[in-house]
């Protein structure tokens, strides 16, 4: 090249591209290897084992293999929790990581895991419309009797977060905490009692 200007812009944008790169794969490290809240010692096992050596496709295969022996909910949700997240980063298949999501959340509807999973990938407007009905098919199904209050609160709080900022929903987001304060002053009253 005889323009020094052209090639300094064609070097500078090779540099852009190997950061832009490497910056990919730092942004999985971090969520992909971090054990889901509650997982057990065998799937943090597997998760330190991949960290370490980067054969993500055996690791995530044999993370297949222990879900078709898992009977417990929760369990099966981190299991699958831990398989999406490396189909959405370095597998590269965000159609399956959003059904494996979407799967764990039908095996434990209060995974935060997997709704947090599903907001890093459902981003945009037709991403947000997607989450809030997703959001809103997992709140009918779960109960008081049968999950914790402070998990099902949690799942409102996002709710009204997602149509605050993402949706442009302020009076909606605001009925929505207006419910949760509700809940949790009568809680305390109750308490007081």
């Amino acid at each position: 090249m005889k323009d020094p200007l052209l090639l300094l812009a064609v070097i500078l944008f090779v540099i852009f591209l190997i950061w832009k790169l490497f910056r990919r794969g730092e942004r999985w490290g971090e969520e992909i290897y971090t054990p889901p809240e509650g997982a057990d010692e065998t799937l943090k096992n597997l998760l330190e084992k991949a960290k370490e050596t980067s054969k993500d496709k055996e690791i995530a295969k044999k993370i297949e293999e222990i879900l078709e022996n898992l009977e417990d909910p929760l369990k099966k949700a981190n299991y699958l929790c831990a398989l999406a997240e490396f189909y959405r980063g370095p597998l590269k298949n965000k159609g399956k990581a959003r059904s494996l999501f979407i799967k764990a959340l039908e095996e434990y509807p209060l995974c935060k895991d997997a709704y947090r999973g599903l907001e890093r990938l459902l981003k945009g407007g037709k991403g947000a419309k997607r989450l809030e009905r997703i959001y809103w098919l997992f709140l009918s199904q779960v109960s008081f009797e049968e999950y914790k209050q402070a998990d099902i609160l949690w799942l409102w709080e996002k709710l009204a977060e997602l149509y605050s900022t993402k949706l442009n929903k302020p009076k909606r987001a605001k009925a929505i905490l207006s419910l949760i304060n509700y809940v949790k002053d009568r809680d305390k009253i109750e308490e007081q009692s």
